[in-house]
């Protein structure tokens, strides 16, 4: 048996700052689950979501109506909503090695965890970005080799053989 709230007044509403700022780009779209959670069930919840520069645009995308600042806009960003609670991701209890990098991002920005229905990806909006500029190949990818720490390094001949299995397979 479920405890709901039914009735009653409704929650005033809350502007929360996000503060995605533990790891690489992997780990910032593994927050994502989190904010779409937000927007969709928290309705009294507005949140002000800070991100690494460079995943700003991509951020934006997934959450087109949805306030995102990259870390470069945070002095003054911050200062505009410093009285809004914040959430961050880098924490000193609980690391993203222990756990999912989904469910870390819940545990620090929301301090719970939900059903794994709720921890699906947003899906990217094709065609909302066109990619024709960039004149690549009809079959490409892209092959990330970065990490943000050790323990998450592939090794160089595991790449390899992804690599040689793309080009075996047309891909460029």
């Amino acid at each position: 048996m479920s405890i709901q709230r039914d009735s009653g007044p409704k929650l005033p509403i809350e502007n929360v700052n996000m503060i995605l700022n533990n790891g690489g780009a992997g780990d910032i779209i593994s927050c994502f689950p989190v904010i779409q959670y937000t927007l969709s069930h928290q309705e009294n919840v507005i949140p002000h979501v800070f991100v690494p520069n460079y995943m700003k645009p991509l951020t934006k995308v997934f959450f087109p109506n949805t306030n995102v600042y990259g870390f470069s806009e945070a002095k003054v960003k911050l200062k505009e909503t410093g009285n809004y609670a914040a959430m961050q991701t880098l924490g000193d209890k609980i690391t993203n090695m222990r756990v999912h990098s989904t469910d870390y991002a819940f545990q620090t920005l929301l301090d719970k965890q939900v059903r794994d229905e709720f921890k699906s990806y947003p899906k990217y909006p094709v065609g909302t970005v066109s990619i024709s500029k960039f004149d690549l190949p009809e079959k490409y990818a892209v092959v990330n080799i970065g990490h943000t720490i050790k323990a998450k390094e592939w090794p160089a001949a595991e790449t390899n053989k992804v690599i040689d299995f793309l080009i075996s397979k047309g891909v460029t």
